[in-house]
Protein backbone atom coordinates (compact mmCIF):
# COMPACT_ATOMS: atom_id res chain seq x y z
CA UNK A 1 0.00 0.00 0.00
CA UNK A 2 1.50 3.37 -1.00
CA UNK A 3 1.03 6.59 0.89
CA UNK A 4 -1.99 7.69 -1.22
CA UNK A 5 -3.97 4.45 -1.63
CA UNK A 6 -5.64 4.22 1.79
CA UNK A 7 -9.16 5.61 2.19
CA UNK A 8 -8.17 7.06 5.56
CA UNK A 9 -4.74 7.95 6.91
CA UNK A 10 -3.93 7.90 10.63
CA UNK A 11 -1.25 10.29 11.87
CA UNK A 12 0.17 9.23 15.23
CA UNK A 13 2.65 10.15 17.92
CA UNK A 14 3.42 8.64 21.29
CA UNK A 15 5.33 9.82 24.33
CA UNK A 16 6.80 7.04 26.47
CA UNK A 17 8.56 6.35 29.75
CA UNK A 18 11.79 5.51 27.90
CA UNK A 19 13.41 3.37 25.21
CA UNK A 20 13.41 -0.09 26.83
CA UNK A 21 11.06 -2.88 25.73
CA UNK A 22 9.51 -2.70 29.20
CA UNK A 23 8.76 1.02 28.84
CA UNK A 24 5.18 2.10 28.33
CA UNK A 25 3.14 4.71 26.52
CA UNK A 26 2.47 7.89 28.52
CA UNK A 27 0.37 9.71 25.94
CA UNK A 28 -0.90 9.19 22.41
CA UNK A 29 -2.12 11.58 19.72
CA UNK A 30 -4.18 10.25 16.80
CA UNK A 31 -5.54 12.14 13.79
CA UNK A 32 -7.51 10.15 11.20
CA UNK A 33 -8.10 11.96 7.89
CA UNK A 34 -10.27 11.03 4.91
CA UNK A 35 -7.80 10.76 1.99
CA UNK A 36 -10.39 12.00 -0.51
CA UNK A 37 -10.64 15.29 1.39
CA UNK A 38 -6.93 16.10 1.15
CA UNK A 39 -7.04 17.63 -2.34
CA UNK A 40 -9.79 20.06 -1.31
CA UNK A 41 -8.01 21.32 1.78
CA UNK A 42 -11.20 20.76 3.81
CA UNK A 43 -10.11 17.79 5.87
CA UNK A 44 -12.54 15.37 7.45
CA UNK A 45 -10.76 14.65 10.72
CA UNK A 46 -11.34 12.29 13.63
CA UNK A 47 -8.91 12.83 16.50
CA UNK A 48 -7.97 11.52 19.93
CA UNK A 49 -5.51 12.68 22.56
CA UNK A 50 -5.15 10.59 25.72
CA UNK A 51 -2.75 10.40 28.65
CA UNK A 52 -2.20 7.26 30.72
CA UNK A 53 -0.76 5.86 33.90
CA UNK A 54 2.09 3.75 32.51
CA UNK A 55 2.37 1.82 35.77
CA UNK A 56 6.00 2.81 36.20
CA UNK A 57 8.16 5.86 36.61
CA UNK A 58 9.51 7.61 33.53
CA UNK A 59 13.21 7.81 32.79
CA UNK A 60 14.32 11.34 33.80
CA UNK A 61 15.16 12.33 30.22
CA UNK A 62 11.82 10.97 28.98
CA UNK A 63 9.98 12.96 31.66
CA UNK A 64 11.75 16.11 30.47
CA UNK A 65 10.43 15.42 26.97
CA UNK A 66 6.78 14.61 27.73
CA UNK A 67 6.42 16.88 30.77
CA UNK A 68 4.25 14.63 33.00
CA UNK A 69 5.59 13.88 36.47
CA UNK A 70 5.02 10.56 38.21
CA UNK A 71 2.44 11.95 40.65
CA UNK A 72 0.27 13.25 37.81
CA UNK A 73 0.51 10.07 35.74
CA UNK A 74 -0.36 7.68 38.54
CA UNK A 75 -3.79 9.35 38.78
CA UNK A 76 -4.65 8.70 35.12
CA UNK A 77 -6.40 5.68 33.59
CA UNK A 78 -4.24 2.90 32.19
CA UNK A 79 -4.03 2.31 28.44
CA UNK A 80 -6.30 -0.76 28.55
CA UNK A 81 -9.20 1.40 29.79
CA UNK A 82 -9.26 3.28 26.48
CA UNK A 83 -7.81 0.67 24.12
CA UNK A 84 -11.08 -0.33 22.43
CA UNK A 85 -12.06 3.25 21.68
CA UNK A 86 -8.63 4.08 20.30
CA UNK A 87 -8.49 0.92 18.24
CA UNK A 88 -11.50 2.04 16.19
CA UNK A 89 -9.32 4.76 14.67
CA UNK A 90 -6.72 2.18 13.66
CA UNK A 91 -9.35 -0.22 12.28
CA UNK A 92 -10.68 2.51 10.02
CA UNK A 93 -7.30 3.82 8.88
CA UNK A 94 -5.08 1.13 7.31
CA UNK A 95 -2.18 3.54 6.70
CA UNK A 96 -0.35 4.84 9.79
CA UNK A 97 1.99 7.83 9.41
CA UNK A 98 4.48 9.22 11.93
CA UNK A 99 7.81 10.99 12.06
CA UNK A 100 10.23 8.19 13.04
CA UNK A 101 7.38 5.70 12.78
CA UNK A 102 9.45 2.68 13.86
CA UNK A 103 9.65 4.07 17.40
CA UNK A 104 5.92 4.75 17.70
CA UNK A 105 4.92 1.50 16.02
CA UNK A 106 6.59 -0.84 18.47
CA UNK A 107 5.13 0.89 21.52
CA UNK A 108 1.64 1.21 20.05
CA UNK A 109 1.49 -2.43 18.97
CA UNK A 110 2.81 -3.50 22.37
CA UNK A 111 0.17 -1.51 24.30
CA UNK A 112 -2.74 -2.87 22.29
CA UNK A 113 -1.41 -6.42 22.70
CA UNK A 114 -1.12 -5.94 26.47
CA UNK A 115 -4.69 -4.61 26.53
CA UNK A 116 -5.90 -7.80 24.84
CA UNK A 117 -6.91 -6.23 21.51
CA UNK A 118 -3.92 -6.53 19.17
CA UNK A 119 -3.98 -4.35 16.08
CA UNK A 120 -4.72 -5.80 12.64
CA UNK A 121 -2.00 -5.77 9.96
CA UNK A 122 -1.37 -2.15 8.95
CA UNK A 123 0.89 -0.26 6.57
CA UNK A 124 3.31 2.26 8.04
CA UNK A 125 4.83 5.36 6.45
CA UNK A 126 7.70 7.37 7.97
CA UNK A 127 7.85 11.06 7.12
CA UNK A 128 11.40 11.25 8.49
CA UNK A 129 12.70 8.56 6.12
CA UNK A 130 10.68 9.94 3.22
CA UNK A 131 12.08 13.45 3.75
CA UNK A 132 15.63 12.11 3.93
CA UNK A 133 15.17 10.13 0.70
CA UNK A 134 13.37 12.86 -1.26
CA UNK A 135 15.01 16.06 -0.10
CA UNK A 136 18.11 15.14 1.93
CA UNK A 137 19.51 17.30 4.68
CA UNK A 138 18.37 17.45 8.27
CA UNK A 139 15.40 15.14 8.77
CA UNK A 140 14.56 15.54 12.47
CA UNK A 141 11.07 16.92 13.04
CA UNK A 142 12.27 20.32 14.27
CA UNK A 143 14.56 20.72 11.25
CA UNK A 144 11.84 19.76 8.75
CA UNK A 145 9.37 22.10 10.43
CA UNK A 146 11.94 24.87 10.11
CA UNK A 147 11.97 24.33 6.35
CA UNK A 148 8.20 24.79 6.40
CA UNK A 149 8.24 27.88 8.61
CA UNK A 150 6.70 25.94 11.50
CA UNK A 151 7.88 25.03 14.99
CA UNK A 152 6.71 23.28 18.13
CA UNK A 153 5.00 25.56 20.61
CA UNK A 154 7.51 24.74 23.36
CA UNK A 155 10.21 22.36 24.58
CA UNK A 156 7.74 19.78 25.87
CA UNK A 157 6.66 17.26 23.21
CA UNK A 158 2.89 16.84 23.13
CA UNK A 159 1.64 13.67 21.43
CA UNK A 160 -1.26 15.42 19.69
CA UNK A 161 0.91 18.35 18.62
CA UNK A 162 3.56 16.05 17.14
CA UNK A 163 0.94 13.94 15.34
CA UNK A 164 -0.52 17.13 13.88
CA UNK A 165 2.93 18.35 12.83
CA UNK A 166 3.72 14.98 11.23
CA UNK A 167 0.50 15.44 9.24
CA UNK A 168 1.67 18.88 8.12
CA UNK A 169 4.98 17.40 6.96
CA UNK A 170 3.13 14.66 5.04
CA UNK A 171 0.79 17.15 3.34
CA UNK A 172 3.70 19.45 2.45
CA UNK A 173 5.77 16.63 0.97
CA UNK A 174 2.82 15.41 -1.13
CA UNK A 175 1.82 18.85 -2.37
CA UNK A 176 -1.57 19.02 -0.67
CA UNK A 177 -3.11 22.43 0.12
CA UNK A 178 -3.20 24.04 3.55
CA UNK A 179 -0.06 22.36 4.84
CA UNK A 180 1.42 24.57 7.54
CA UNK A 181 -1.77 25.05 9.55
CA UNK A 182 -1.27 25.92 13.20
CA UNK A 183 -1.84 23.18 15.77
CA UNK A 184 -5.38 23.33 17.21
CA UNK A 185 -5.65 23.31 20.98
CA UNK A 186 -6.59 19.79 22.05
CA UNK A 187 -5.50 18.76 25.56
CA UNK A 188 -5.89 15.11 26.60
CA UNK A 189 -9.62 14.47 26.82
CA UNK A 190 -9.24 11.89 29.59
CA UNK A 191 -6.90 13.92 31.81
CA UNK A 192 -7.63 13.77 35.54
CA UNK A 193 -6.29 16.52 37.75
CA UNK A 194 -4.23 14.93 40.54
CA UNK A 195 -4.71 15.85 44.20
CA UNK A 196 -2.04 18.00 45.87
CA UNK A 197 1.31 16.25 45.87
CA UNK A 198 2.23 14.93 49.34
CA UNK A 199 5.45 15.84 51.07
CA UNK A 200 8.23 13.28 51.07
CA UNK A 201 8.42 10.05 49.05
CA UNK A 202 5.36 9.24 46.99
CA UNK A 203 3.09 6.44 48.22
CA UNK A 204 2.62 3.27 46.20
CA UNK A 205 0.36 3.45 43.17
CA UNK A 206 -3.23 2.38 43.70
CA UNK A 207 -4.20 -0.85 41.95
CA UNK A 208 -6.11 -0.53 38.70
CA UNK A 209 -7.93 -2.88 36.39
CA UNK A 210 -5.41 -5.37 35.13
CA UNK A 211 -4.57 -5.62 31.47
CA UNK A 212 -5.29 -8.89 29.70
CA UNK A 213 -1.64 -9.62 28.98
CA UNK A 214 1.54 -9.18 30.97
CA UNK A 215 3.68 -6.17 30.20
CA UNK A 216 7.14 -7.21 28.99
CA UNK A 217 10.16 -6.99 31.22
CA UNK A 218 13.21 -5.54 29.63
CA UNK A 219 16.28 -7.69 29.19
CA UNK A 220 19.35 -6.46 31.04
CA UNK A 221 21.89 -6.02 28.26
CA UNK A 222 25.57 -5.72 29.03
CA UNK A 223 27.03 -4.27 25.86
CA UNK A 224 30.46 -5.68 24.95
CA UNK A 225 33.33 -3.36 25.85
CA UNK A 226 34.23 -2.63 22.23
CA UNK A 227 30.62 -1.78 21.36
CA UNK A 228 30.37 0.50 24.42
CA UNK A 229 33.53 2.34 23.41
CA UNK A 230 32.44 2.77 19.81
CA UNK A 231 28.95 3.90 20.80
CA UNK A 232 30.35 6.39 23.32
CA UNK A 233 32.24 8.18 20.55
CA UNK A 234 29.13 8.33 18.38
CA UNK A 235 27.05 9.62 21.29
CA UNK A 236 29.63 12.28 22.11
CA UNK A 237 29.19 13.70 18.61
CA UNK A 238 25.41 13.18 18.47
CA UNK A 239 24.82 14.93 21.80
CA UNK A 240 27.06 17.87 20.95
CA UNK A 241 24.12 20.02 19.85
CA UNK A 242 21.21 17.95 21.12
CA UNK A 243 20.13 14.46 20.13
CA UNK A 244 17.50 14.44 17.36
CA UNK A 245 15.38 11.68 15.81
CA UNK A 246 17.58 11.20 12.75
CA UNK A 247 20.68 10.78 14.92
CA UNK A 248 18.87 8.28 17.14
CA UNK A 249 17.95 6.34 14.00
CA UNK A 250 21.62 6.30 12.92
CA UNK A 251 22.74 5.13 16.37
CA UNK A 252 20.13 2.39 16.20
CA UNK A 253 21.43 1.35 12.78
CA UNK A 254 24.94 1.07 14.21
CA UNK A 255 23.78 -1.21 16.99
CA UNK A 256 21.62 -3.28 14.65
CA UNK A 257 24.70 -3.83 12.49
CA UNK A 258 26.36 -5.42 15.51
CA UNK A 259 23.15 -7.08 16.71
CA UNK A 260 23.27 -9.86 14.14
CA UNK A 261 26.85 -10.65 15.13
CA UNK A 262 25.98 -10.54 18.83
CA UNK A 263 22.95 -12.79 18.33
CA UNK A 264 20.39 -10.44 19.90
CA UNK A 265 16.73 -11.35 19.63
CA UNK A 266 14.27 -8.57 18.58
CA UNK A 267 13.41 -7.59 22.17
CA UNK A 268 17.08 -7.69 23.12
CA UNK A 269 17.87 -5.32 20.25
CA UNK A 270 15.42 -2.79 21.68
CA UNK A 271 17.00 -3.04 25.09
CA UNK A 272 20.51 -2.88 23.67
CA UNK A 273 19.58 0.41 21.99
CA UNK A 274 18.17 1.69 25.29
CA UNK A 275 21.31 0.59 27.13
CA UNK A 276 23.41 2.42 24.56
CA UNK A 277 21.42 5.62 25.09
CA UNK A 278 22.28 5.45 28.79
CA UNK A 279 26.03 5.40 28.17
CA UNK A 280 27.96 8.42 29.48
CA UNK A 281 29.33 10.77 26.86
CA UNK A 282 31.33 13.27 28.89
CA UNK A 283 34.81 14.34 27.84
CA UNK A 284 36.69 11.77 29.92
CA UNK A 285 34.43 8.92 28.79
CA UNK A 286 35.05 10.00 25.19
CA UNK A 287 38.83 9.99 25.71
CA UNK A 288 38.74 6.55 27.33
CA UNK A 289 36.59 5.29 24.45
CA UNK A 290 38.99 6.70 21.85
CA UNK A 291 41.88 4.90 23.55
CA UNK A 292 39.92 1.62 23.50
CA UNK A 293 38.94 1.94 19.84
CA UNK A 294 42.48 2.95 18.84
CA UNK A 295 43.78 -0.33 20.25
CA UNK A 296 41.36 -2.43 18.17
CA UNK A 297 42.61 -3.03 14.62
CA UNK A 298 39.15 -4.19 13.50
CA UNK A 299 37.39 -1.07 14.82
CA UNK A 300 39.71 1.79 13.86
CA UNK A 301 38.78 1.81 10.14
CA UNK A 302 35.05 1.88 10.98
CA UNK A 303 34.93 4.89 13.28
CA UNK A 304 35.31 7.60 10.62
CA UNK A 305 32.44 6.33 8.40
CA UNK A 306 30.12 6.04 11.39
CA UNK A 307 31.07 9.49 12.72
CA UNK A 308 30.38 10.83 9.23
CA UNK A 309 26.96 9.14 9.31
CA UNK A 310 26.15 10.84 12.63
CA UNK A 311 27.34 14.21 11.32
CA UNK A 312 25.24 13.80 8.17
CA UNK A 313 22.16 12.50 10.00
CA UNK A 314 20.67 15.95 10.47
CA UNK A 315 22.18 17.31 7.24
CA UNK A 316 24.06 20.15 8.89
CA UNK A 317 27.40 20.29 10.68
CA UNK A 318 26.98 22.71 13.55
CA UNK A 319 29.77 24.53 15.34
CA UNK A 320 29.22 22.29 18.37
CA UNK A 321 29.61 19.20 16.19
CA UNK A 322 32.81 20.60 14.63
CA UNK A 323 34.23 21.06 18.11
CA UNK A 324 33.18 17.52 19.07
CA UNK A 325 34.90 16.09 15.98
CA UNK A 326 38.04 18.05 16.85
CA UNK A 327 37.89 16.67 20.41
CA UNK A 328 37.56 13.09 19.13
CA UNK A 329 40.41 13.61 16.63
CA UNK A 330 42.67 14.95 19.38
CA UNK A 331 41.74 12.05 21.65
CA UNK A 332 42.80 9.56 18.96
CA UNK A 333 46.07 11.39 18.37
CA UNK A 334 46.86 11.24 22.07
CA UNK A 335 45.66 7.67 22.56
CA UNK A 336 48.37 5.16 23.52
CA UNK A 337 48.59 2.29 21.04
Amino acid sequence: MTSIQAERILFVDTETTGFFSSDRVVSIGLISVDSASLASGQYEVKAAHNVFDPGKKSHPRAEEVHGYDDWTLRHQDNFATHAQGLRSLFDGSPLVVAHNVDFDRRFIEQEFAIAGCPLPPLSYYCTMKAYREQKGGRSGLNAVLGQMGLARTGKVHGAFEDAWLAMQVYLWMHGFPNSGMNVPHMPPTNFKAPPPRPDGPLPRRSKKRKALATAPRHVDIELPADVRAFATLLLYLARADGLVDSEIATLTSFLETDASTLGYQPVEKMDAVAAMMDLPSDSQSMKDAASAVAREDSMRPLIVPWLRSIANADGFLSDAERIAIADITAAFRNAPL
